[in-house]
């Protein structure tokens, strides 16, 4: 397994300074120092926390580890599913009108359509904030016990690739409404 951190010359730990590691890749790319589809690579894994994670736990343990769904997973899913229906339902119900008349009386449906979209990923956000706060303290006990700090940081990234494939569903369908 190719060490990303290595590539990028960075320490291997949970938290990362972004604007070091943008620094150092945009040096090397503007260098072309090494293989530039690998540095892409390694500037990807290790720009998003849940990713970085991963790739972190995997090389020091071979394994991500074991992680749950939590109740408060559970519900923001179904919440998220339901506010994803919602704007394709808007979306369909505006694009299957062609009078303009019955568009702009569908266009309404849209407007609530995208404030729940908002609300929940103000709410999301306020996760992922509370996510990446926790990957920096466990980052403060990453070199004392490596171990100790395992299971709680795969719970983490697995937590944070939910959060971050939601906010991309949420984006999408935002500018799918704004484009009707």
């Amino acid at each position: 397994m190719i060490d990303y951190f290595a590539v990028l010359g960075l320490e291997r730990r949970p938290a990362i300074d972004e604007n070091a590691l943008k620094e150092i890749y945009f040096r090397k790319s503007a260098t072309r120092e090494g293989d530039s589809a690998l540095l892409n690579e390694a500037f990807r894994t290790l720009q998003k926390p849940g990713l970085r994670i991963q790739h972190l736990l995997k090389l020091e343990f071979g394994e991500v580890g074991a992680k749950h769904v939590g109740s408060g997973l559970e519900q923001m899913f179904s919440r998220v599913a339901a506010a994803l229906r919602k704007a394709d339902e808007a979306v369909n119900s505006i694009s299957g009108k062609e009078s303009p008349l019955l568009r702009a009386l569908a266009y309404q449906g849209t407007r609530a359509a995208t404030e729940e979209l908002d609300q929940i990923a103000t709410e999301i956000g306020t996760r992922e904030a509370g996510l990446l706060s926790a990957i920096k303290q466990l980052d403060g006990h990453w070199a004392e016990s490596k171990k100790a700090c395992h299971d709680s940081l795969a719970q983490v990234a697995f937590e944070l690739t939910f959060i971050q494939k939601w906010m991309d569903q949420i984006r999408e369908r935002k500018l799918r409404l704004e484009g009707v």
